[in-house]
């Protein structure tokens, strides 16, 4: 299953516990769930680690990924 969702950094938090509760991030017989979230990952540092302790409450570390594209031109 692929699920691509474009939203403000504002409701990250609120949509991957919603996913967390909805079972569709657990993983079973053999199938990964994984969340990518663009930047930004956070406004400043303080936000970013509210919401990388917040994300770390239903993923595991192996199931986020974090993509920068400024980082990549």
């Amino acid at each position: 299953m692929h699920l691509s969702l474009a939203t403000s950094s504002n409701f990250f938090c609120d949509i991957i516990a919603q996913l967390g509760s909805a079972g569709m991030v657990k993983e079973e017989n053999e199938q990964w769930r994984r969340v990518i979230i663009e930047k930004p990952f956070g406004r400043d540092l303080n936000s970013a680690r509210t919401l990388n302790e917040n994300i770390s409450r239903v993923l595991k570390a192996s199931q986020i990924y974090r993509i920068d594209y400024y980082l990549a031109r």
